[in-house]
């Protein structure tokens, strides 16, 4: 899993962008292998004037499942990277609970239709050992 994270603030340092790279490594870790690239965008809305303008937007580029992305706003840096990391984790594990289910229940559609076919091939022919 690629991680990109790039802010527009010349406060935001170097260790922030490591404390991003090392929290999303570590609560992702489980679906990485359906994770390409991961992109953080940290932004300072209103600049000097304060108030709640740090935001986090991480954007996953998943295979075959599409994207995911999240904001989070906070008063500082390192809870909006949290907020957005932890919401991330949550929508990732959703989604990917999502399709293992929908795969399990097609898989079991198709089983029933198979035995369904079966079940009917052994009325019209009886004797030839389908069972």
């Amino acid at each position: 899993m690629r991680i990109d994270v790039r802010t527009n603030s010349k406060h935001s340092s170097g260790p922030l962008r490591a404390f991003a790279e090392g929290l999303l490594s570590r609560e992702l870790s489980a679906y990485a292998p359906s994770i390409q690239h991961t992109r953080v965008r940290l932004n300072d809305i209103n600049g000097p004037r304060g108030g709640i303008d740090k935001e986090c937007l991480i954007r996953l580029s998943m295979d075959r499942n599409g994207a995911v992305q999240v904001t989070h706003y906070a008063l500082d840096w390192y809870s909006a990277v949290i907020g957005a990391v932890s919401t991330a984790r949550l929508v990732v594990a959703s989604r990917l609970d999502r399709l293992r289910d929908r795969r399990r229940s097609d898989r079991r559609k198709d089983q029933s239709a198979s035995r369904l076919a079966d079940a009917k091939i052994a009325q019209l022919a009886p004797g030839t050992g389908v069972d």
